[in-house]
């Protein structure tokens, strides 16, 4: 049950008054009279900042007086409302309109209106096949820095020399996936001319599952039924070549570096390549095999298992991604703020040494070595690209 206005007698619009109006005009006399009406019963004060607030497109500041008000205001409306005598107001029709799009058309507007430049950036483009065949497509990312695509280069290089020869990569000899083995302190070692490339992180993870199993199918073979005609076994998978570049991993205070192997299957009927990442491969592989790539691909780089799972932690007790973003820029920094504190400590050794004279200059850190763009300013060119 409503509670009638708190309104006098005299100010109640009567049956007689109005009994010649159309309805639209015995709308307006209602709510002009409703209006008459709690300005004397809030006075000036509360009435006028009645009328602000139903003029304003912001919310007025709550005071007694307004909110007693809104309140016989609110009473008033349902009353004339269960009468039929007051019709909506053309603000309330625009607001309504403006502020909350009905159609899907309209709600796309103010989509594009409030996006910005994230329609350009090239990490909400389309994502690329990783299956396909890389000089097919056409990448608008920006490419690796020189030192570590030289770096790159020469692991690729040394992997190709290995699998000629018929031998296992050294981190699988050694029961593990990550190049380079050797901790920093072994690395300085031998060095007398101190570089800042030696104190990069650059962590590489070999993914060559064909290393792990006797065969990898073709997924689309095994899909379609086709065998091998000569013997009817199923169509296997062969090895192509390495990717141009790695695939790039966030890690918690680090970057990780994906190195895959192409596959290709030979039948006539198929002809497709596969990445060692694929799902497609991950799919076919065994449990035990697939619980080895602990990262989870996205469309231009990837995350750590440890990444997700944090952040799944985060997400559970009402943390959100922008502070848990500077989370982890904050690892990111500080493990960066650490190999730049011991490039400056064994500086500052060698100057103890009695060949100090006869050094070059220390580069500075952050440098790039090829000298044309520093570290810093290319990994965030390249952070914008993902």
């Amino acid at each position: 049950m409503i509670a009638a206005p708190l309104l006098s007698s005299s100010h109640v619009p009567s049956s007689e008054s109005s009994n010649g109006l159309n309805p639209a005009e015995r709308g307006a006399l209602s709510s002009q009279e409703a209006s008459t009406g709690t300005r004397e019963v809030l006075g000036t004060q509360g009435a006028s900042e009645l009328m602000d607030a139903e003029t304003s497109h912001t919310p007025p500041i709550a005071t007694g007086a307004s909110i007693a008000a809104m309140h016989s205001h609110s009473q008033q409306s349902a009353s004339n409302s269960e009468s039929g005598g007051v019709a909506p107001s053309a603000e309330a029709d625009h607001l309504s309109t403006e502020e909350c799009p009905q159609d899907e058309e309209s709600l796309g507007t103010i989509l594009d209106e409030s996006s910005g430049d994230d329609i350009d950036n090239p990490k909400f483009g389309p994502i690329l096949n990783d299956d396909e065949d890389s000089s097919a497509q056409k990448k608008t990312h920006i490419t690796l820095p020189t030192w570590l695509q030289k770096r790159y280069s020469d692991i690729c290089s040394e992997l190709n020399r290995l699998k000629e020869q018929e031998k296992l990569p050294p981190c699988y000899e050694q029961g593990t996936f990550i190049m380079p083995m050797k901790v920093l302190i072994f690395n300085l070692k031998d060095v007398i001319q101190l570089e800042p490339l030696i104190f990069y992180h650059l962590e590489f993870f070999v993914w060559f599952p064909h290393l792990l199993v006797n065969c990898i199918p073709c997924p689309a073979c095994r899909a379609a039924g086709r065998r091998c005609k000569s013997d009817g076994q199923p169509v296997v998978l062969r090895l192509h070549s390495l990717p141009q570049s790695p695939r790039h991993i966030i890690d918690l205070e680090y970057n990780t570096y994906i190195i895959g192997q192409r596959y290709y299957c030979d039948h006539k009927e198929c002809g497709k390549s596969y990445l060692s990442w694929s799902p497609a491969i991950m799919d076919i592989l065994s449990p035990v095999v697939t619980s080895q790539f602990t990262f989870y691909l996205t469309g231009r780089c990837g995350i750590s298992d440890r990444v997700l799972e944090l952040l799944c932690h985060c997400f559970q007790y009402s943390v959100g991604p922008l502070p848990f973003l500077e989370l982890l820029r904050h690892n990111h920094l500080a493990f960066y703020e650490k190999r730049h504190w011991l490039y400056l400590s064994m500086i500052e050794h060698r100057k103890q040494t009695p060949y100090f004279s006869q050094l070059a200059l220390f580069k500075q850190y952050g440098d790039a070595p090829d000298g044309l763009l520093s570290t810093g300013e290319h990994t965030q060119q390249w952070e914008n690209s993902w």
